[in-house]
């Protein structure tokens, strides 16, 4: 146990709350329980903190109560159903064709489970002592459905599930979570779908790597990119379709130097707004990358009311600049 170090020494637990598959801190959350801190604690929370995780300071009592039910019961729920799978004999590949969102997002979870340490996994649920009362009224519970099934007692089921939905508290931002995690699952394949015979940008989540290519086929497991001269094929539960923008960057970065960038100088009236027209320039055309005022010049010389304003613009494709032009013209500058 904590309390069992040497005196003099800093005994200070900290809980990750994900998995080694993590790619950054940014955003997940530890659980720090301070035994006996001392010099490291605050150097251990501000590390945690500057790497955006979200850190939560408790006992280690009030630790083990609430593990008891976010990892004993959800593991233990989740292994169980595993095994009912198993000993059904389900084939599982053949049931997720004809799953619900919520039945296939319920297979990955529960995947996500089994598929790591069982040695970890057992230690979580042997070592935590309350987590045997959590596990009992779970079995307690489904057998109070399990009865109420058998014996065809709907209004004892209703009952259950009324009084269980009104302790789960807000209902409608729960949805609202739920309905945004089973459209990731399906929005991505759709946009990949569309873009077949089109160039996109595919990231691995794993190992970071990046792959850019022609789309020639989607299946609901695979993409198939076509990247100089051969085909690719990706595990879409690896992958992540990065933005337009990413691709465009990526563009500027592997075309010839000349291709990559432009100035353009042009007449404008002097109450014009350079950082608006470039904002224009880069949001309204497809193929730049970016586009900002390097030079603002007036003059005698020039007609009155005049003022030339300079841009450098960067492409990912060179045939952006001919429409760069008609549109600074289209605004009724004059170029130089």
């Amino acid at each position: 146990m904590l309390e069992n170090a040497p005196e003099g020494v800093d005994v200070i637990g900290t809980h990750p709350m994900f998995g080694p598959r993590v790619a950054s801190l940014d955003g997940l959350v530890f659980i720090v329980t301070p035994a006996r801190g001392g010099k490291w604690l605050p150097w251990l929370l501000e590390f945690l903190k500057a790497g955006g995780a979200k850190v939560f300071e408790t006992t280690p009592e009030e630790h083990d109560e609430i593990m008891s039910v976010v990892q004993g019961l959800t593991h233990f729920t989740y292994i169980a159903v595993a095994s009912t799978l198993r000993e059904l004999g389900v084939d599982v590949r053949q049931s997720r064709e004809f799953a619900s969102p919520i039945y296939g997002l319920m297979l990955d979870l529960i995947a996500r489970i089994v598929g790591q340490s069982p040695q970890l996994y057992a230690s979580i649920q042997t070592h935590n002592p309350l987590s045997v009362r959590v596990h009992e009224t779970f079995i307690r519970e489904a057998e109070k459905l399990k009865q109420a099934v058998a014996e065809k007692d709907e209004e004892r089921f209703k009952k259950i599930m009324i009084e269980a939905a009104k302790h789960m508290g807000d209902l409608d931002s729960a949805m609202g979570r739920s309905d945004k995690a089973i459209l990731a699952l399906t929005e991505e394949f759709k946009r990949l779908k569309g873009s077949v015979g089109k160039e996109v940008a595919l990231r691995h989540i794993y190992s970071g790597a990046v792959h850019v290519g022609t789309v020639v086929e989607v299946t609901p497991d695979y993409a198939t990119l076509e990247t100089r001269g051969r085909h690719v094929r990706l595990k879409l539960s690896n992958v992540e379709l990065l933005e337009e923008k990413f691709l465009q960057q990526w563009h500027l970065e592997n075309l010839p130097r000349k291709s990559k960038s432009r100035d353009f100088s042009a007449l404008f009236p002097r109450e014009a707004e350079g950082g608006v027209i470039a904002s224009l320039l880069e949001r309204s055309i497809p193929g730049v990358v970016s586009a900002r005022v390097i030079d603002v010049y007036e003059a005698e010389h020039l007609p009155e009311g005049k003022k030339s304003i300079t841009f450098r613009v960067d492409v990912a494709d060179p045939s952006a600049f001919e429409e760069v032009t008609d549109t600074i013209q289209g605004l009724g500058a004059r170029l130089r």
